[in-house]
């Protein structure tokens, strides 16, 4: 649901002045992307946000006095950040959560504080900026697997676990040529668009 709530295109436009462009790949501007990519989501903000309100409210994560609530406890969590330039996508999305009730906090921290709560996964959210080369290889096995995920200093700083993308992080390092290793990194592309990460 959160990730309805961030409106990547008044962000783009009222704070990068259109600078940006929305990418629908982990490798994006490539022949490695996937063809058959998920739809982007909908710019809709209100329709986004009554669609993040059903979800937060089946999931029991209910408005009380202005507040999200469950079990009588609040919706809160922390962003932990590394550059001051990123505090403003971070206040972006608070506003945006403030309306639903969801408070957050936004923690800037100097590069050491940071790699050390990244390499042992202590953050609730964070923003991150994977690199991907033309040839990619054993180093999606550490971004994206089940085991780096439960290794501290692994890079899989969004907790992916998932069966089908451990086999294909697995088989792009074992690719034998070109077309296989193009073939696997789309379908790993595909199945990491369809989750929130």
């Amino acid at each position: 649901a959160l990730n309805l709530l961030f409106d990547f295109d008044w962000m783009n436009k009222n704070i990068f002045h259109g600078q940006y462009k929305h990418i629908n790949s982990y490798f994006a501007n490539s022949e490695l992307a996937a063809p058959d990519a998920p739809p982007l989501p909908s710019s809709d903000s209100r329709a986004n946000m009554r669609k993040a309100n059903e979800l937060l409210n089946a999931a029991g994560w209910i408005v009380e006095n202005g507040k999200r609530m469950k079990d009588g406890k609040p919706f809160t969590f922390e962003i932990i950040l590394s550059a001051p330039e990123d505090e403003k996508i971070a206040l972006q999305f608070k506003n945006a959560l403030q309306k639903m009730g969801i408070e957050i906090n936004i923690r800037l921290l100097d590069s050491a504080q940071y790699i050390r709560r990244l390499n042992e996964y202590d953050y609730d959210m964070t923003l991150y900026y994977w690199l991907s080369t033309l040839s990619p290889g054993t180093e999606q096995v550490l971004y994206w697997t089940c085991e780096a995920a439960k290794q501290p200093a692994r890079f899989n700083y969004a907790g992916v676990c998932d069966s089908e993308i451990d086999a294909l992080a697995h088989q792009v390092a074992q690719a034998k040529d070109r077309a296989e290793l193009v073939s696997t990194v789309h379908k790993l592309d595909k199945k990491l668009l369809e989750g929130t990460y």
